[in-house]
């Protein structure tokens, strides 16, 4: 995604981070509200509009995960087994046409939300 789009989703969620594929360098909102490398102390002025940036997603627990989706929110899983994937899965997202299965419970990695 390009710099603007990054900017629009951490005015929809301040809580983001995001990653520069320039510098690899990960960003979030400081104290200040100002966009600061994770682990320091400064601003980066140096941003370019065309910069691309990919979200990172923070895995959160099954049950975390699970409630979500109680409420609407969008979940994705990527599990060594789920239904109907044949060991081939590349990640689940709910709801959807998947079923929950046990094996994605014990062996999935959870996420909120898509970053879409």
């Amino acid at each position: 995604m390009k710099t603007w789009e990054m900017i629009k989703m951490l005015t929809e969620n301040p809580k983001l981070r995001f990653k520069r594929q320039s510098t690899e360098s990960i960003y979030e909102l400081g104290e200040s509200e100002f966009l600061t490398v994770v682990g320091k102390s400064y601003c980066s002025a140096n941003i370019r509009i065309d910069d691309e940036w990919t979200l990172v997603r923070e895995p959160v627990p099954v049950w975390e995960a699970i409630k979500a989706l109680t409420e609407g929110k969008v979940v994705e899983c990527i599990a060594d087994k789920c239904s109907g994937c044949d060991g081939k899965c590349k990640g689940c997202v709910f709801p959807g046409d998947r079923v929950l299965s046990i094996e994605m419970v014990k062996t999935g990695t959870w996420y909120i939300g898509d970053g879409k």
